[in-house]
């Protein structure tokens, strides 16, 4: 059967009704053939035993009526009768049965029928010669003895000729006996052939639907169930179909089955992927951690079952608090990964609290449902902070970095999402300024201050965008000649509603809200511009000193955007000087060298803000190609009154010159002041008792007056 298996479909639905249309016309031929034979039967039938048997039944009759005639002519042999007319009737009858016997005799007659005609015929000669010896002798007197005898004989003729017919008839009526017996059994033949036949082609028509079923039905039930579950979505309760044939059940169910592999493959795909958005959904793209709406949606149900459980719940706002340096000075990489390290090594020691997420930036948050005490929660942001304060090693650098934790409670804090990520947020910012590295409880009175700051950065940066600040310029004094030898730019803000805001206020603002970016570039920008606008005006180049934040200066292009600005201002780079601060070279000493290498490149000069109130490693000035070294205002106060502050100010100065570095004391405003830093020898001075910070129209006047102004 394989090779009926591999015909077409096509072929094999055509064969089978070709087979059955056989069958048919093979009953049809044999029902034809049979009515053929019974036709022919009952035609012989009729031709050689009814049409004879028609035609001796006639000539018998004229024999009756010869018979009766003779008769007649007998009894009435006294009567006054025309016996030449009678006679002439019997010859007649004599004659037509004469052709009737004629006409029998055309017919295939047997050797029986045949004698037995002979002697009908001999018996109708003897009546007829008996007839004509009568006729001739008639007479109009009647019949004489002689003539009544002869008739008489005659009559006898006439009954053996009867008996002959009556014999006759009864040997036709066997013979069509017999044929009516054949054409009987031919039909009742015919009738088992045809049912046999009947029977067969049922028998055969039910193997065949066995076999389509087997072939055709079945299979094509067996995809129609298949494509049903398909339908369904129960793609993984769909089986192979067997592929037993090249016909086109074959190739359906083979196409079907590659279909079917082919769909599962892109559901476990699309499951895959449904799990990876959903993950993702979820979850932080970079250390796995829950995002923010896994965090909310977290909080929300156990904020639900805490308020049927009458329970309390923590809510810590984590914030690292180096971070912002590290990305910007090494780039969003290591940042990066960074913040993986910190994940990781979290998540491991939080893993039996509800949530630990991360929800954005170098923020993370952590859910403490069902605690006894806020001391729980400050159990749990005292692990964290010693964790974090170990250090971590990312590829060559080693980070040592702090957080700031700021904790709400439910109830106490707020009932809903909003209120305790708001007030966890504010504590946090509270322990940022508090001096970082801690943690800290959110109390009502952190509010308004956190109110404050925002309302504050919200107006900082609209200031930024729509040049809402301004800068002051303060001199630097020469020692020796007391001539203005450089200036440093200041930012000043003139709110509209707040007036004057202190720098002290709005800068580490600022600085934590990454607006000292734009912020700083504004000022580098508006100083350049400002210090060309004097040359230009006629006033003799002059040193302006730009204060450059730890962020702004470990961002990876920061020395591209200086170069951009002095290219866009056309100020000579030896005209510019920045100023960093000690907490700017902490740390990544390679970079930080490369960027202070650069600039000096350029012939910019650097500068070492606020000396003293940082780490005062001497390592630095000895390291770094530094400039100029600036004494911090808070040990210049006392050094009229403090030995030791004076003494210290004294060393640092020894050394600069040791260094052939430039000297500047900051915040001078006395006389006192200033005779002992020029006996230290310092260089340089820049405080109120030479000239507060100024607008630049005023600076004008002040340049002028110590007549800086080019000859």
């Amino acid at each position: 059967m394989k090779w009926f298996q591999n015909i077409k479909m096509a072929h094999k639905l055509q064969g089978l009704l070709l087979f059955f249309a056989f069958i048919l016309a093979l009953v049809g031929n044999t029902g034809f053939q049979t009515n053929l034979h019974i036709t022919a039967s009952m035609k012989a039938m009729y031709e050689e035993r009814l049409l004879p048997m028609q035609v001796l039944f006639t000539s018998k009759h004229y024999n009756k009526e010869i018979e009766a005639s003779t008769i007649k002519v007998l009894t009435e042999n006294n009567k006054e009768t025309s016996f030449s007319s009678q006679i002439t009737k019997i010859q007649e009858l004599l004659d037509e049965k004469e052709k009737m016997l004629e006409e029998y005799q055309k017919f295939s007659l047997d050797k029986e029928e045949k004698i037995w005609l002979t002697e009908i015929q001999k018996e109708m000669n003897l009546f007829n010669d008996a007839l004509q010896k009568v006729s001739s002798e008639l007479s109009g007197t009647g019949l004489s003895q002689r003539q009544i005898y002869e008739l008489r004989n005659a009559l006898i003729h006439t009954r053996n000729a009867e008996n002959i017919y009556i014999s006759m008839v009864e040997y036709s009526q066997n013979l069509a006996e017999s044929h009516y017996q054949d054409g009987k059994k031919l039909s009742d033949l015919s009738l088992t052939i045809t049912a046999l036949i009947v029977i067969v082609s049922l028998i055969s028509a039910f193997l065949l639907g066995l076999v389509l079923n087997r072939i055709v039905t079945r299979p094509l039930q067996k995809v129609l169930e298949a494509v049903e579950k398909v339908e369904r979505g129960q793609l993984a309760d769909v089986k192979p179909l067997p592929v037993r044939s090249a016909d086109e059940i074959g190739k359906l169910s083979k196409g079907f089955n590659e279909m079917t592999i082919a769909l599962q493959n892109n559901l476990r795909k699309l499951n895959e992927y449904s799990q990876a958005m959903l993950h993702q959904a979820y979850h932080d793209a970079l250390t796995e951690l829950p995002n923010r709406r896994r965090f909310q949606e977290r909080l929300e149900e156990l904020l639900e079952e805490c308020k049927r459980n009458n329970e309390r719940m923590a809510v810590l706002f984590i914030d690292l608090d180096q971070f912002k340096e590290i990305n910007d000075s090494l780039g969003h990489s290591a940042g990066d990964k960074l913040l993986k390290a910190v994940s990781k090594r979290l998540a491991s020691k939080l893993q039996s609290i509800d949530l630990f997420a991360r929800i954005g930036g170098d923020e993370f948050t952590v859910i403490i449902a069902g605690t006894e005490s806020e001391s729980d929660a400050g159990i749990i942001a005292l692990l964290i902070q010693e964790e974090l304060n170990k250090p971590f090693q990312v590829h060559e650098h080693i980070f040592n970095i702090s957080s700031s934790i700021g904790i709400s409670m439910y109830p106490n804090d707020g009932e809903d999402i909003e209120s305790l990520l708001r007030a966890a947020d504010t504590a946090m910012y509270q322990a940022k300024r508090s001096g970082r590295n801690r943690f800290q409880f959110y109390s009502a009175t952190m509010h308004e201050e956190t109110r404050e700051r925002r309302y504050i950065e919200k107006e900082l940066q609209q200031a930024i965008e729509q040049e809402g600040l301004s800068l002051a310029y303060q001199p630097k004094s020469d020692m020796e000649c007391r001539r203005i030898v450089g200036i440093e730019a200041l930012v000043r803000w003139n709110h509209p509603e707040l007036g004057w805001i202190s720098p002290a206020k709005f800068i580490p603002i600022a600085e934590e809200s990454g607006l000292i970016y734009p912020l700083g570039q504004w000022m580098l920008r508006s100083a350049c511009a400002q210090n060309k606008a004097w040359q230009d005006a006629g006033f003799e180049p002059i040193r302006m000193a730009v204060n450059l934040s730890p962020y702004e200066f470990r961002q990876e292009n920061i020395v591209e955007k200086v170069q951009q600005i002095l290219q866009d201002t056309e100020l000579d780079p030896q005209w510019l000087e920045i100023e960093i601060t000690e907490s700017s070279l902490l740390d990544h000493t390679e970079n930080t060298m490369k960027t202070l290498e650069q600039l000096k490149s350029f012939g910019i000069h650097i500068a070492m803000d606020d000396f003293g109130t940082g780490y005062s490693s001497l390592a630095y000035l000895n390291h770094f190609p530094i400039d100029t070294l600036k004494i911090d205002k808070t040990f210049i106060d006392q050094i009229a009154s403090n030995v030791k502050d004076a003494k210290l100010v004294d060393a640092i100065i020894g050394i600069a010159n040791t260094m052939d570095l430039i000297v500047v004391a900051e915040g001078v405003e006395t006389y006192e002041q200033l005779k002992l830093l020029e006996f230290f020898g310092c260089h340089q001075i820049q405080g109120y008792l030479f000239s507060r910070p100024v607008p630049a129209d005023a600076f004008e006047e002040l340049l002028n007056k110590y007549k800086t102004v080019l000859p």
